[in-house]
């Protein structure tokens, strides 16, 4: 899948789970803790719109774990389903 594509699925399944959003608010270097203010139960929630959204299921946790130390940043859960959603 396209890296546009994949972004835009993450984009939707952002604003799909934080409703008080604006695509406007998200950029590619938005921390989803940080400047998205997402917790624990928004990422359970963001990774269940985007099993949806790619009608499959995602390994996630990996995302977050890999990503614990340098943030969880939009950019790098795109690069992330880019490798795992081909």
């Amino acid at each position: 899948m396209e890296k546009d594509k994949i972004q835009a699925c993450v984009i939707q399944s952002i604003l799909s789970v934080k409703k008080d959003l604006s695509r406007g608010d998200i950029q590619l270097e938005s921390s989803f803790i940080e400047d998205l203010n997402f917790d624990s139960m928004g990422l359970v929630q963001l990774a269940g719109a985007l099993e949806k959204n790619f009608n499959r299921s995602l390994p996630i946790s990996e995302w977050v774990q890999a990503n614990q130390e340098t943030g969880l940043k939009v950019s790098s859960l795109i690069t992330f389903l880019k490798v795992h959603n081909p």
